[in-house]
């Protein structure tokens, strides 16, 4: 997944998960329960993302060019 951004991270996943941005590790919170994801690399963010919210759907905050729509 090259070519991936903070800005591209924050609008695919940006409904459910807050991604400050980097700062030698890339960050994410749940918006719904506060849950701490760090990664390496953003394509390992993206990765982590998909997974924790494959096993548990994040609530969607309605977001203006969030990939993800509210369930």
């Amino acid at each position: 997944m090259t070519g991936l951004v903070l800005h591209d991270l924050q609008r695919f996943w940006g409904g459910a998960y807050l991604i400050p941005g980097a700062a030698g590790h890339w960050i994410a919170h749940r918006r719904d329960n506060g849950r701490m994801i760090i990664a390496r690399s953003p394509a390992e963010l993206h990765e982590l993302l998909a997974e924790d919210h494959g096993a548990q759907p994040a609530a969607y905050e309605k977001r203006r060019g969030s990939h993800h729509e509210q369930p």
